[in-house]
């Protein structure tokens, strides 16, 4: 439940992370509500959703400093999901999502379309819809 909600949360971010490159404010403030929510029902295990999110939120806080090729937004945004599903369920959705953008990448090399940065959370929205999928069954 708590997966299709953070999907859903994701929702705005993706669609501004595409338009624009900026991660909206909004999509915060609903995956928080997600975690609280979910928090407060006991579907969420929240200290280990806590440490995960800390660990994830530091390996890709240190892969932006080293490689510059992540944004902050995306960053706070991958360990707000993480408090949501999981560092489990977090690092499935990133690596979908990945699949995903590598595909578009590589069509885009092959069309030689302009060079863009690319949307992270538009990306891990999809990851997280499939995950969320995956969960159900």
């Amino acid at each position: 439940m708590t997966a299709l909600l953070s999907a859903l949360a994701l929702i705005p971010s993706a669609i501004r992370d595409y338009r624009e490159r900026e991660v909206s404010k909004v999509s915060y403030l609903l995956l928080l509500v997600v975690f609280v929510i979910g928090s407060l029902l006991g579907k969420v295990n929240t200290l280990e959703n806590i440490i995960y999110a800390v660990l994830i939120f530091g390996v890709l806080f240190i892969f932006a400093l080293l490689t510059g090729g992540l944004g902050g937004g995306d960053i706070k945004i991958m360990a707000l999901l993480t408090l949501c599903i999981g560092g489990i369920g977090a690092v499935f959705s990133l690596f979908i999502g990945f699949f995903f953008m590598v595909i578009e990448e590589v069509h885009k090399r092959i069309k030689r379309a302009e060079k863009r940065s690319i949307p992270v959370v538009t990306y891990l929205c999809v990851g997280t819809f499939i995950y969320s999928l995956l969960s159900l069954i």
